[in-house]
């Protein structure tokens, strides 16, 4: 991480706290003493997740089929207007 102010690598947890279901650290640069605050959350990764994930590619994989397809039709058009 880098400090949000002098973006030096200098940092260090003066504290840290576990809230619910994250974790609050207090930090500090070593180079500026800037202090700010970050969240870090536990991200749940489900298997219902997973499978929305696989159903956008497989639309995202037809979407670009048939661009390639009308980009292919464009191309024969135009070459036929040409001769």
């Amino acid at each position: 991480m880098k400090c949000p102010s002098c973006k030096s690598n200098q940092i260090r947890v003066t504290d840290s706290r576990h809230i619910g279901k994250e974790i609050k650290r207090r930090k500090e640069c070593n180079s500026c003493s800037y202090r700010f605050t970050t969240y870090e959350y536990i991200e749940e990764y489900t298997l219902e997740n997973e499978q929305k994930i696989k159903a956008l590619e497989q639309k995202l994989a037809k979407y670009e089929k048939a661009m390639e397809i009308s980009k292919d039709n464009l191309n024969r058009a135009l070459k036929g207007m040409m001769l």
